[in-house]
């Protein structure tokens, strides 16, 4: 009698048998992830900086990555960058759900450090920013006078030369509201810097420590005129401009109150005087504009989550995607600015830009943003596998079929590189074969078309369900080699220990849904699509037979069931003995002649063949993240090759 051999597809494997689940969806707390990079301003990766929010400390390693686990999903969270010799800095991302968002920073050295004493005051001088304190004026956590000797850590930032990079931020601000009544009254505001300053204090224990704001600290720091944008923006000695603190709670600049420009040694100084310390700026306010856009993966689904960087010569602005990929960002009007959408995925970051969009000022609603294109990352973000099989097979010379129907899936992490996001059914042009060695499928195949299972194999529940108009199929989690996966049980035994066997039951046109209780601990929330995909069209042998095929001549394979589908048919064949494997792909037009060329690279002996129509599509997967779907209607028979 001879033999059947199935066809190796992706992600097909050996199952044990678990019972079935009830339903187990999680109903717990939303969980994300917070991830990216800190670095110098000339982008070099810096190791052991502490990166706050939320009541969590994490701490970059060698390359300056960090990534926050167990993050409540929430609007504008501040986080804390700090490191000695560094100046602290702050960066403000959005995390929805079930997410990883992006964000980075880059830290600025101290310029320097001087002393004085906190009973006494006196006047500090770092380069060219001096620091005068009063008298019993430095205060503790607590609010409790400091007497001893303290430390300031002075860092000033030309907002136009690269140093601006170190600045915490951006220069979105809440400016007073002149209709309001109170310090809280404020309204959006988009900053023309013209310096910055940090002066950080610090006690002979290393306590962090501030001026009281009765008392406040007089402030002289270098200020620089923007170049070619008009009178309007340029300061001169006797003018007055405003003061903004960096405000670490609301991540963004708040307006403050007045200082003074004058000249000295040829060049503008600004002097005010400091309630508190944080970061302060000589800034201009203004209206924003807005600009918006969206942000898309290689495979051109929606990046959540991304940082959006738009950045002018006069304005600076950052914000976060939303579920949908959409940003808004705060520009403005008459500035050229470049839009960079940033994601992390596999532990990196990637990127693309837009360059130079100069603004001509729509309006200062979404609904009225002036339209920037697509950033399109150059980023595979495929985070897992479905495949269904529509298969029927003929298992001896009296044309018996047997439904080979099966379904089963695999998630991952995604691993960024675009070539995971190649076809791997796209490796032979129509009309032509390839054989390729099955032990060694990455030699022919796309790295994403390997077959078995990742290493990081990610859970989306104990279970997942399938399912069509007709009947759901249970998916039991399984575990190999440590790596969770997912198939229908196929094969079980009776009470009386016999071998039964119950395959799902797949037909051309099904629509299938899907859904998975969730995992908490993979950031994988409860997962729900009514539309998958849909099972491509039947295909049936028009002479259903095994096969006697001469290896020197070529094979005309007939079906029924043609539509002429532009993706084709597809025609796998194995050989039991050796390792071989033929792949070719025809029109599909009801018959498949595969030439001698090929059939003659296979081994002799028994083997399989078959022929499929595919849906090699993707959908959205559990974390909104693309899923590649590997859908097959076909049929198969055996074949004695001689």
């Amino acid at each position: 009698m001879k033999r059947t051999l199935s066809i190796p597809l992706i992600v097909v494997l050996a199952a044990c048998q678990p019972e079935q689940q009830v339903d187990e969806t999680y109903t717990g707390e939303t969980f994300g992830r917070i991830a990216g990079f800190v670095t110098d301003i000339d982008g070099n990766g810096l190791d052991g900086v502490q990166v706050e929010t939320q009541d969590m400390v994490v701490v970059t390693d060698a390359d300056g990555r960090f990534a926050l686990d167990g993050i409540l999903p929430a609007e504008d969270i501040v986080l804390e960058y700090s490191l000695d010799g560094y100046a602290k800095s702050y960066s403000t991302t959005t995390v929805m759900s079930w997410e990883t968002a992006n964000t980075n920073a880059k830290l600025m050295q101290v310029d320097g450090y001087a002393t004085f004493d906190g009973a006494l005051g006196g006047t500090i001088a770092v380069e060219d920013v001096s620091v005068t304190f009063q008298a019993n004026g430095v205060v503790d956590a607590d609010g409790n006078p400091y007497t001893g000797t303290v430390t300031a850590a002075i860092t000033h930032v030309d907002p136009y030369t690269t140093e601006l990079a170190g600045a915490p931020g951006d220069l979105q601000a809440l400016a007073f509201d002149p209709s309001g009544t109170s310090k809280d009254a404020v309204r959006a505001s988009q900053l023309i810097s013209y310096g910055m300053v940090d002066v950080t204090l610090k006690g002979a224990d290393g306590e962090e420590l501030n001026v009281e704001e009765s008392s406040p600290a007089a402030v002289r720091m270098p200020i620089t005129n923007p170049e070619g944008f008009g009178e309007q923006v340029r300061l001169d000695a006797g003018d007055r401009m405003n003061t903004w603190s960096f405000d670490r709670e609301r991540g963004r600049w708040v307006e403050e109150g007045m200082g003074e420009v004058s000249e000295e040694d040829g060049k503008l100084v600004f002097d005010f005087e400091a309630t508190h310390f944080s970061w302060w700026n000589c800034d201009q306010g203004n209206p924003p504009s807005c600009a918006t856009g969206r942000v898309v993966d290689y495979l051109g689904f929606p990046v959540r989550g991304a940082e959006i960087t738009c950045a002018g010569r006069l304005s600076t602005s950052r914000t976060t995607t939303d579920e949908e990929g959409y940003y808004v960002c705060n520009v403005l009007v008459g500035d050229t600015v470049t839009f960079s959408g940033l994601t992390h995925v596999a532990q990196r970051n990637w990127a693309k830009s837009i360059p130079n969009v100069f603004l001509y000022g729509y309006g200062s609603s979404a609904a009225d943003c002036q339209p920037i294109p697509t950033i399109d990352i150059p980023v595979c973000r495929v985070t897992g596998a479905v495949t269904v099989e529509n298969l029927d097979s003929v298992v001896d010379d009296q044309r018996k079929s047997n439904s080979g129907d099966h379904v089963s899936a695999a998630f991952f992490a995604p691993k960024g590189d675009i070539e995971y996001c190649d076809n791997p059914w796209d490796a032979v042009p129509e009309g032509q074969c390839a054989v390729f060695d099955t032990t060694n499928a990455s030699d022919f195949f796309p790295s994403s078309a390997q077959t078995g299972l990742f290493s990081d194999s990610r859970s989306v529940g104990s279970y997942m369900e399938v399912a069509t108009s007709r009947q759901s199929y249970i998916l039991n989690q399984q575990v190999l080699e440590s790596n969770k996966f997912y198939e229908v049980t196929v094969h079980d035994t009776d009470n009386s220990g016999k071998l039964t066997t119950d395959r799902p039951d797949f037909q051309g046109g099904d629509a299938l849904s899907v859904s998975a209780p969730g995992a908490a601990t993979d950031y994988l929330g409860p997962w729900s699509e009514s539309r998958l995909g849909f099972v491509p069209g039947d295909l049936t042998w028009t002479n259903p037979e095994t096969l006697t095929q001469s290896r020197s001549s070529s094979m005309s394979l007939n079906y029924s069931g043609a539509t002429n589908d532009p993706r084709g048919v597809l025609v796998l064949g194995t050989q039991a003995s050796g390792s071989e494997a033929m792949m070719c792909r025809f029109a599909d037009n009801g018959s498949a002649n595969v030439p001698s060329s090929a059939l003659s690279q296979l081994d002799s002996g028994y083997g399989g063949i078959g022929i499929y129509h595919v849906d090699d599509s993707y959908a959205v997967g559990p974390d909104g993240m693309p899923i590649r779907l590997q859908m097959f209607s076909g049929v198969t028979t055996s074949i004695d090759l001689n």
